[in-house]
């Protein structure tokens, strides 16, 4: 969760300088060699209680968006590229406050 809403923050930030207001941007999610793998997390205090497993060797998610799109709410954008990659898992049912709570944690954080 953490490497798609930083993509999309970096996105965000970079096309909103380059790019006019009617242009739309295609982001793209792939990852291969993946198969048994499961979802984990690397935060203690957020526990996952199952078993979200791919049983898929590779995927893509693909997501577009016209650069007004980001600009208004690159969260809500990557929460959508998110939720697709955990149904992909097998977890169908993240709550949307939940995922708003991570991103919030993620995007929030010192460096």
């Amino acid at each position: 969760m953490g490497s798609v809403t930083e993509w999309a923050l970096f996105a965000e930030r970079f096309y909103e300088a380059i790019l006019s207001v009617d242009e739309r941007v295609h982001l793209t999610v792939r990852a291969s060699g993946i198969k048994g793998r499961r979802l984990i997390s690397a935060d203690p205090s957020s526990v996952l209680f199952g078993d979200f497993r791919i049983e898929m060797p590779e995927f893509e998610v693909r997501e577009t968006a016209g650069v007004s799109e980001p600009r208004a709410d690159s969260e809500a954008i990557t929460r959508r590229i998110i939720r697709r990659i955990f149904e992909l898992f097998n977890w169908t049912d993240p709550g949307e406050w939940m995922l708003q709570c991570w991103q919030q944690r993620l995007i929030q954080r010192p460096f």
